[in-house]
């Protein structure tokens, strides 16, 4: 784990001032004034009808200063919307940095797993392959990538560790807790699997039988010292997986019931998918 660097990971959005908690509590799902310095957790940005707008890690760096740290394609809608809502509020939203994520004490507080944090971009190459397993492992998957813009959060499966349902009113509140409380299934939900049998690509059209269920967003192939690095860094990795993949598949349906994949004009290819993330 000591080794684990993951170029460019993400892009970081820091909000700081005397009312930067009491605003960002008021625009995020997750506990912000409840939130500790030098601790993080996974929060969303939701519009008024609740779709949502990003997906993102927060951190509390000091009393009046926050991270949030997300995919760099979700940044600008991220920055745009909280500046709307900045009106005669004690807080500066800084202009967004690429981060590194990497094995350190230092930096910004990450979510992900303990003794990650992510520090700024020391401008080497992206990993890509390691950025998006990072993501699949964490949970934190990129809205226009891995799920429609304006998609339902409750695309996402279980939202606890995304949202508080205790802290109070905020942006988009009423149809997280509607849609909590009905326990309805989404149309179409985000899984992170392991490819156990067979390979996928982004794109892939994947198949239950002779009905199409879903398709692969977001594909990571590791091998060697990455994916050492990465099953030290998060317990419930196993680096024999040959693939790591997100994949969208609709309504009441699972990885499990995923049997053949394969893309227009493609021969179609056996694949076998597992969860690896609780669902």
């Amino acid at each position: 784990m000591a080794n684990l660097v993951v170029r460019a990971a993400g892009t970081a959005v820091e909000v700081r001032g005397a009312q930067a908690a009491p605003f960002l509590h008021s625009q995020l799902t997750q506990d912000v004034e409840g939130l500790s310095v030098g601790s993080a957790a996974r929060a969303l940005l939701l519009e008024p009808n609740g779709h949502m707008i990003a997906v993102a890690e927060l951190a509390r760096l000091e009393p009046e200063a926050f991270a949030l740290v997300l995919h760099p394609s979700l940044a600008t809608a991220l920055t745009e919307r909280l500046s709307r809502f900045l009106i005669r509020t004690k807080a500066v939203i800084s202009p967004a940095y690429a981060v590194d994520l990497a094995a350190t004490k230092e930096g910004i507080p990450s979510a992900l797993a303990p003794g990650l944090g992510w520090v700024r971009s020391d401008g080497q190459d992206v990993d890509e392959g390691l950025s998006a397993a990072v993501r699949m492992l964490g949970g934190v998957p990129a809205l226009g990538v891995d799920l429609d813009e304006g998609a339902l959060p409750n695309s996402l499966g279980d939202l606890s560790a995304y949202a508080s349902f205790t802290k109070g009113c905020y942006t988009g509140q009423e149809l997280v807790e509607r849609v909590e409380s009905r326990k309805a299934a989404p149309p179409r939900r985000l899984f992170a699997v392991s490819v156990s049998e067979g390979k996928v690509a982004p794109g892939d059209e994947l198949f239950s039988q002779h009905d199409p269920v879903g398709r692969v967003t977001t594909v990571a192939e590791l091998s060697g010292e990455r994916a050492e690095a990465l099953a030290a860094a998060f317990a419930d990795y196993d680096p024999s997986w040959p693939q790591l993949a997100w994949c969208v598949l609709s309504r009441n349906r699972h990885p499990a019931e995923v049997e053949r994949a394969g893309s227009a004009g493609a021969e179609e290819r056996r694949v076998r998918l597992a969860g690896i993330r609780p669902s």
